[in-house]
C-alpha cells in the first residue's frame, strides 16, 4: 500500500471511530438516558401534530369532574364573561361531533394547552377556526369571543 492510501485510511478509522463514540453513528440505547430529552420529544410531538386543540379537550372529557379549572380558564381567555357552559356539554356533543382523542396524561394535556393558546396568540388561522368549534360545543347558544389579546395570559391552572 502506498503512504497516502494509508493515511487516508488512517484518517477515515479515526474520523469513524470518533462519530461513532460521539453517538452520531452509534443509534443505540443508553443505560443513563436524558430525561429532558424525553420531555422536548415529546413537546416537539404534540406541537407538530397540531392537533393541541383536540388533545387537550380529549383530555378533558375523559376527566371532565376534575378539570373545571381548566375549563374555566379557556372560557376566561377566549369567551366573553357573560357566556355560560352547556350543562351537558361532557356527555352530548353537538350533532357530527365527536369527543377527540385526548393526551395521554395530564402533562401532555398541559403541554397541548399552552400550545394551543400559543397558536391562537399568534393568530394562525386552523386554531382560530377551532374556537368556533369549542363555542358550539361547550357554551350556550348566543356566546360572543374576546379580542385575541387575551390569549397570552399567565398560566395558573393545570390539568388534574
Amino acid at each position: 500500500m502506498n503512504q497516502s492510501l494509508k493515511k487516508s485510511l488512517l484518517l477515515f478509522l479515526v474520523l469513524f471511530g470518533v462519530l461513532y463514540c460521539s453517538g452520531l453513528l452509534n443509534k443505540a440505547v443508553e443505560g443513563f438516558g436524558n430525561p429532558f430529552e424525553d420531555i422536548v420529544q415529546k413537546i416537539m410531538a404534540a406541537q407538530s401534530q397540531g392537533q393541541a386543540y383536540e388533545q387537550w379537550l380529549g383530555y378533558v372529557y375523559k376527566n371532565a369532574p376534575a378539570n373545571s379549572d381548566i375549563l374555566n380558564d379557556f372560557k376566561s381567555r377566549v369567551f366573553q364573561p357573560t357566556c355560560k357552559f352547556r350543562r351537558d356539554w361532557a356527555t352530548i356533543t353537538p350533532k357530527g361531533m365527536n369527543i377527540p382523542t385526548g393526551a395521554a396524561s395530564k402533562e401532555m394535556a398541559n403541554i397541548a394547552y399552552k400550545n394551543y393558546m400559543a397558536c391562537l396568540q399568534k393568530g394562525t388561522n386552523s386554531c382560530l377556526k377551532q374556537l368556533d368549534n369549542a363555542r358550539e360545543r361547550l357554551m350556550e347558544p348566543g356566546c360572543q369571543l374576546l379580542h385575541t389579546n387575551s390569549y397570552s395570559q399567565d398560566f395558573r391552572v393545570s390539568m388534574h
